[in-house]
């Protein structure tokens, strides 16, 4: 599929229509350039070395197409060279009728990912022997051109932003609430600054995302998605208040975390897991709790769809959405996004740990947020939107880049990026290891 979609891009490249549209012309092949990057860049992703093919394939002549792979620099070279090539032919903005399209930050937002998964251990030294040792920084001069590329895109457009988030209590997945998930996927237009690139807001998808995910047990609905407790454990416990307020790690060990263990956490907890106890709804006559409990309705063994780990998903899902059946679904304009503002801090921050370690000033200029210069900066920044507290002062490189690898399992789980994140530090082995849910055992009931 990727090889044959790379095909159709050289063929609209090396064949553009009418030229007398210039500009729609120049927009038209500057789209093409960075389709035929981010193809490409998933073929590297899975794949990783790949036969570049920049001009129509002659599919009569077999033997032209048995052509030995390139090498992962050449392959980075041409990517980052059809990046630069599509941020030159594309406007800053579409307009409304055109959200979500391929934009100038769209394609920088792609040369941002890829020096950034170039600087990674797996695509450092001896690709053949499976790149640097993990924990390592390699070659700085490749995270230096993954951070000088992450604020390249950062700096471009003030247009996209990290949209602060203004509600903290229910609802937490309500589309024009200022809450998490309206923020980061549910409010598909010109409104939503984080999102840089996705399908276009459509009603195509509305509701299916709701009853594939929403518990099983509730009418119509088959709760596909189960979060493992390793995921729910991620999310950070906030204790204190005032100068005194600071985020600790989850610890079952601990009485006070174990005794409550879904108080006081992360906001991004309450807008991504569906855990027992949890009330789901915006309206009172139809909102319900989610039972996980053994016998609980929603943990029901016989049914086959039940969750397995007593836990079930809910990022991208509208509370407005109860049950698959007339009078309690909603129509929500979605999108399904590959880029957003977020992703960019991260990359930056992670690319600068590495190049300059966790305090060192980014020599070349801040960015336009807050005058962040240094992977503190920006990982604080990320957590500021969500007003979570900022992180413990004193850290040294290899503890920065842990917080690092935390806060992009937290920010932009069920979005794609934690397999591959794993790949490209080279730690797999994660993969394979034991996933763990929760038992509750009921001992009695309160009122509710």
């Amino acid at each position: 599929m990727f090889l044959s979609n790379v095909h159709k891009s050289d063929l609209l490249i090396d064949d553009p229509s009418d030229p007398t549209k210039a500009k729609e012309l120049t927009y038209f092949e500057g789209q093409t350039y960075f389709w035929r990057g981010l193809l490409q860049f998933w073929l590297l992703r899975a794949y990783g070395r790949f036969v570049i093919s920049t001009v129509p394939e002659d599919p009569s002549d077999p033997q032209s197409l048995l052509r030995p792979r390139n090498t992962i620099d050449e392959c980075v070279a041409q990517i980052v060279k059809d990046c630069d090539a599509a941020r030159d032919s594309l406007p800053t903005l579409w307009d409304e009728a055109n959200w979500g399209r391929v934009d100038r930050t769209a394609a920088q937002a792609l040369k941002s990912r890829v020096l950034l998964y170039y600087a990674s251990p797996l695509y450092q030294g001896n690709w053949e022997g499976w790149g640097a040792p993990k924990n390592t920084t390699g070659d700085v001069q490749r995270w230096i051109d993954a951070a000088d590329a992450a604020r390249e895109a950062i700096n471009d457009n003030d247009f996209y932003q990290l949209t602060k988030v203004t509600q903290f209590g229910r609802p937490y997945s309500y589309n024009k609430s200022g809450s998490y998930n309206d923020v980061v996927v549910l409010n598909a237009n010109m409104e939503n600054k984080e999102i840089i690139f996705a399908t276009g807001k459509t009603t195509y998808y509305s509701g299916r995302n709701e009853f594939y995910s929403l518990p099983a047990g509730v009418d119509g609905c088959y709760g596909y998605t189960n979060p493992t407790q390793e995921m729910v454990d991620e999310f950070e416990v906030v204790t204190g208040t005032g100068s005194d307020r600071k985020a600790v790690p989850f610890d079952w060990n601990n009485p006070e975390h174990a005794k409550d263990p879904y108080a006081n956490r992360d906001i991004r907890f309450y807008s991504s897991i569906n855990y027992n106890g949890k009330l789901w709804g915006t309206s009172s006559s139809k909102a319900y709790y989610i039972d996980t409990y053994e016998g609980g309705v929603h943990r029901n063994r016989l049914l086959t769809n039940s969750t397995k780990t007593g836990y079930y998903y809910c990022k991208f899902l509208n509370e407005s959405y109860y049950a698959n059946k007339t009078g309690y679904t909603t129509t929500t304009s979605r999108q399904r996004h590959e880029f957003r503002f977020a992703e960019l801090v991260l990359n930056y921050a992670e690319a600068m740990n590495e190049a300059y370690g966790p305090y060192g000033e980014d020599p070349k200029g801040a960015l336009r947020i807050d005058g962040i210069n240094t992977a503190e900066g920006a990982i604080n920044a990320v957590r500021a939107r969500v007003d979570m507290p900022p992180l413990e002062k004193g850290l040294s490189k290899d503890q920065m880049r842990d917080k690092i690898k935390h806060e992009r399992w937290v920010e932009l789980c069920f979005e794609g990026h934690r397999f591959y994140d794993l790949r490209r530090w080279k730690e797999g082995e994660k993969l394979g290891e034991p996933i763990h849910g929760v038992v509750i055992t009921p001992t009695g009931f309160d009122s509710k």
